[in-house]
C-alpha cells in the first residue's frame, strides 16, 4: 500500500492540484484578454501560447493518470516505467518555463542599470535548462525503466532544477535592485508603490524558486517513487502564474497607494506676464488684464504620475508641469 501511495497516490493529487490551478490560469488568462485588450500584440501572443502551452501540459498529465489508474489497473508489472505522457509533460513544462522565463528576462533586459553580462547569463541559462527539458523528454521515451531512467539522468534532473532556481530567482533580486535604486529619488507616494512592487517582484520570483528547490530535494531524497513528479507538475502551474499574475495585478499595483497622480501646489502672487520655469521650458503667459487683475496668482502644479507598462518594470515616469491662471 505505501509503495502505491508514494507512487499512484502522488501522481493524482498532482493531477488534483494541476488541474485546480489550470483553473486559476483559464480566468486570468480570460480576464488579461477582457481587460487590456490594447496591450502590446507580442505580450498577447506570450499569454496566448502560455495558455496553449498549459492545455497541453494538463491533458498529458491526465492521460498519465488515467494510463496507470485504469488501463494498467490490476498489472503493476507496468508500473516499472511510467506512461510516455508523462515525458511530453516534461516538454511542456519546458516549454512553459522557457517563455516565462524569457518574459522576465526581458523586463530585466529593458532595464539600463542591469549590466549585460547578467543578462546573457540569464538567458543562457534559460535555453540551457529548455534545452535539458527536451533532451530528458527523448531520454525518458527510449530508456526501458523508470529505474534506468532516475540513474542515468539524475544529473541532468538536478541541472536542471538548478539553472530554472538561479534564473527567477536572479531575476527577481535584479528587478528588486533596480526597483530599489529608483527609490532614493522618488517622492513619498511613489516610494510606497515602490516598496510594494519590490514584494510583489520577490514573491512572484520566490514563488517558482521554491518550488524548484523542494523538486530537487524531493528527487535526491525520494527518487523512486512519484512525489518529486508531483512537484515537478506543480512547478508548471507556478511558472505560468507568476506570470499571468504579474500581467493581472498591474491596476491593483497602480491604486495600491492611493491617487497616481500627485499635485503639489504653490501660490505665488504677481504678473501673469512673469515667466515661470519648469521641466525646461519657459510659458509665457500672454493676456490683456486690467489693475484690478495684478493681484490675481498664479498656480504652479506639480504633477507627478506613476505608470505601468505592459511588457517593462512599471518604472515610475518623469514629473511635468502644468500652469494655469486662477480668477
Amino acid at each position: 500500500m505505501s509503495d502505491l501511495n508514494s507512487t499512484v497516490g502522488a501522481l493524482e493529487i498532482g493531477n488534483v492540484l494541476a488541474t485546480y490551478f489550470f483553473g486559476i490560469i483559464t480566468l486570468q488568462t480570460y480576464f488579461f484578454f477582457r481587460t487590456f485588450p490594447d496591450d502590446k500584440p507580442l505580450v498577447k501572443a506570450a499569454v496566448a501560447v502560455v495558455f496553449a502551452f498549459e492545455l497541453g501540459h494538463t491533458i498529458t498529465s491526465l492521460h498519465a493518470l488515467y494510463i496507470v489508474t485504469v488501463t494498467d489497473f490490476g498489472q503493476p508489472q507496468l508500473f516499472v516505467k511510467l506512461p510516455n505522457s508523462i515525458d511530453i509533460t516534461l516538454l511542456f513544462e519546458g516549454l512553459i518555463t522557457i517563455v516565462v522565463q524569457g518574459f522576465f528576462i526581458t523586463r530585466v533586459q529593458r532595464l539600463s542599470k542591469i549590466h549585460k553580462i547578467i543578462i546573457y547569463l540569464f538567458w543562457i541559462c534559460a535555453i540551457l535548462r529548455f534545452a535539458a527539458s527536451v533532451a530528458l523528454t527523448v531520454f525518458g521515451i527510449q530508456t526501458p525503466s523508470a529505474t534506468a531512467y532516475v540513474a542515468d539522468w539524475s544529473w541532468l534532473l538536478t541541472t536542471l532544477f538548478t539553472l530554472g532556481a538561479f534564473v527567477d530567482l536572479g531575476v527577481a533580486l535584479a528587478l528588486c535592485a533596480y526597483l530599489y535604486s529608483q527609490r532614493a529619488t522618488s517622492i513619498a507616494k511613489t516610494g510606497i508603490l515602490l516598496d510594494r512592487l519590490i514584494a510583489f517582484t520577490l514573491t512572484t520570483g520566490l514563488l517558482t524558486s521554491v518550488v524548484s528547490v523542494v523538486t530537487v530535494i524531493s528527487y535526491v531524497t525520494m527518487p523512486d517513487n512519484s512525489v518529486w513528479i508531483l512537484m515537478y507538475t506543480l512547478l508548471a502551474k507556478s511558472y505560468s502564474n507568476s506570470m499571468m499574475v504579474s500581467l493581472n495585478s498591474r491596476p491593483a499595483l497602480k491604486g495600491s497607494s492611493g491617487s497616481n497622480v500627485i499635485t503639489l501646489s504653490t501660490m505665488i502672487g504677481g504678473s501673469v506676464n512673469q515667466p515661470v520655469h519648469g521641466n525646461s521650458r519657459r510659458p509665457n503667459f500672454q493676456s490683456t488684464h486690467s489693475d484690478e487683475d495684478e493681484n490675481h496668482p498664479v498656480s504652479i502644479s506639480q504633477v507627478v504620475e506613476t505608470r505601468t507598462d505592459s511588457d517593462d518594470i512599471f518604472p515610475p515616469q518623469k514629473g511635468n508641469f502644468k500652469f494655469a491662471v486662477e480668477a
